[in-house]
């Protein structure tokens, strides 16, 4: 596996583990080292950690795809992928959700106002609080789509979808991948210096966050590596950005979004992807886990918040508990595991088999 990729797909399965812990800490109220005020959500960090992934994926995915179009590769096609997998575990999810929650909490639905087949139809297009903010024009769309009933954090996937859709139209129209990402990083930028928010005020700043993500792919494309020597000179640097972190002086008001502390972490994150480009494979037990937890990373973050609320709601873990905090995660991950099996962990299949027989033949007719 290419170094780069796999020290991405440690971030990933770590930051999988910082939601779920984080969300965890904040139901049970244990672990709240973890938890404002006494330090900024930990699972808010994991999510902006999560678009600087993204982004760097993303801009990897439709580089290599940019060098191998003469077969045929076009931003359809890179739309209906990238859809495809967000949606194939997405959708059995709020099945299960819904057919959950109706057996557990019956006509008084935790919130009823978003347990609706609008609701997840408009999740399972990613519109779910897509709010719209340009420049001096302030919110232009707001279409009142929430997150699906106690699925609370499917409000990130809308974000994240529709930036990667963007970058990618520019991307695949540009003859230069590399100039394309210079006119959307400045409109972004634009949109930075003239507005609070590029997507209201949840998640302030996470499209830039992203949009860095993909440039340090391109700054770092052709880059082999930091010498021993150089990488020395350079952790003092990580050492000082990494310490700003726990300043308490940089936080954000209420331990949420911000654009100051959402550019911390991307700098750790950059500096941990160009320092520590790390190899992978199947041999050695840490490889193993790594491999293993990133093959179902998805389905766990789709499936642990309502799974926590249950619990919670039904008080089937004691509240202000470390061993609830504990089983709770641990709960989590066996019940994504599960239901990844036939649906994450089998994704290319389905997609493939629906690009053969629903797509083709519709572009043919």
């Amino acid at each position: 596996m290419h170094n780069r990729l796999y020290s991405l797909l440690v971030l990933r399965v770590f930051a999988t583990f910082l939601v779920v812990f984080g969300h965890a800490s904040s139901f049970f109220q244990a672990f709240l080292f973890t938890q404002w005020p006494q330090f900024v959500f930990i699972q808010n960090i994991a999510v902006v950690l999560f678009f600087c992934l993204s982004g760097y994926t993303i801009a990897w995915v439709c580089d290599q795809r940019q060098s191998g179009s003469a077969g045929g590769y076009s931003f359809s096609r890179f739309v209906f992928d990238r859809y495809m997998r967000l949606v194939i575990p997405l959708l059995p999810v709020l099945v299960l959700l819904a057919v959950v929650n109706l057996a557990l909490y019956g006509a008084r639905q935790p919130y009823a106002e978003n347990f609706d087949l609008r609701t997840a139809v408009g999740n399972l297009l990613f519109l779910q609080r897509l709010e719209l903010v340009l420049p001096v024009l302030g919110q232009v769309t707001q279409l009142g789509i929430d997150s699906f009933s106690t699925n609370r954090p499917l409000w990130t996937l809308g974000v994240e979808f529709w930036v990667y859709v963007l970058y990618a139209a520019f991307a695949f129209v540009s003859r230069s991948t590399l100039a394309a990402m210079g006119c959307v990083a400045i409109g972004l930028f634009a949109a930075l210096l003239l507005n609070e928010s590029l997507v209201g005020e949840r998640g302030s700043g996470l499209p830039i966050v992203w949009m860095l993500g993909a440039l340090l792919y391109h700054a770092l494309k052709h880059h082999a590596g930091f010498t021993l020597r150089r990488s020395l000179v350079l952790l003092p640097a990580w050492g000082l950005v990494a310490a700003l972190m726990f300043v308490p002086e940089i936080w954000q008001a209420t331990g949420s979004y911000s654009h100051l502390y959402n550019l911390l972490i991307f700098a750790n994150f950059a500096f941990f992807v160009m320092l520590f480009p790390l190899n992978g494979g199947e041999s050695r037990p840490f490889d193993a886990v790594v491999n293993f937890l990133g093959n179902f990373a998805y389905t766990t973050y789709l499936v642990h918040y309502p799974v926590m609320a249950m619990l919670r709601a039904k008080r089937i873990l004691p509240p202000e508990s470390a061993w609830s905090v504990i089983i709770a995660v641990m709960l989590c991950y066996a019940v994504a595991y599960v239901v990844s099996l036939p649906f994450e962990q089998r994704y290319k299949p389905i997609r493939d088999w629906i690009w053969r027989t629903a797509v083709v033949p519709f572009k043919r007719a």
